[in-house]
């Protein structure tokens, strides 16, 4: 009887061993997991700290790059005209600009007051910019495919193409008065533009030849 319940209980000794390793086991295998996925985890949040890092580097490049860059700013006036960065001028910055054609490199900074002030001018025709990407920056990129640039305008005055004179009575009166003076403006200074053309436009009441004489006279 001894020796049966001796190699009873080392059976059950042996079972139990087994079943401890086998748990022990499980519970490194759930502990290897645990500790796969909080890596999985850090490794996630790192990406999200070092994406945030880059984001508000990106902010201050950008901030930075607004302090420091300057906007190109075309005048088609055939007169003075003054942009400010204040209403009236009081306070703050005033660009002025003497004759068409004319332009000033205005940081971009001011420009953004300018805008606030005069964005109608802009969508006017009355000063441009010269490239899409300073139209979009400073919210003008909705008129961009509309405003006439300066070559155009030269191309216009010039009264050099077919359609011209049908372009000129389709615009608003303030740019029509701009083009007659431009194209005065061309006569006085002793240019050969298109007899015919300049007609057409006396005979739709534009006074051409007198505003000529008048510029003659200055």
């Amino acid at each position: 009887m001894a020796n049966t319940t001796k190699k009873t209980t080392t059976t059950q000794t042996k079972a139990e061993l087994v079943d401890e390793l086998n748990k022990a086991k499980n519970e490194n295998t759930e502990m290897a997991n645990m500790l796969k996925q909080m890596q999985e985890q850090m490794a996630m949040l790192q990406a999200q700290i070092n994406m945030q890092a880059m984001n508000n580097n990106q902010v201050v490049i950008k901030q930075n790059d607004d302090i420091t860059r300057t906007v190109r700013v075309v005048c088609l006036l055939p007169y003075t005209f003054s942009l400010t960065t204040r209403k009236y001028g009081v306070g703050g910055k005033v660009y002025t600009f003497e004759k068409y054609g004319e332009f000033k490199d205005i940081k971009f900074t001011d420009m953004q007051d300018i805008i606030n002030l005069f964005e109608h001018r802009f969508e006017e025709g009355w000063v441009v910019l010269t490239n899409k990407k300073d139209y979009d920056d400073l919210g003008l990129g909705h008129i961009y495919d509309s405003v006439r640039n300066k070559d155009t305008l030269d191309r216009l005055t010039s009264l050099e193409y077919d359609d011209c004179i049908d372009t000129i009575l389709n615009m608003n009166e303030e740019m029509q008065d701009i083009i007659i003076r431009l194209i005065a403006k061309r006569l006085a200074n002793g240019e050969n533009l298109n007899y015919n053309r300049i007609r057409d436009l006396e005979d739709n009441g534009f006074e051409i030849n007198t505003l000529v004489d008048l510029l003659r006279a200055e």
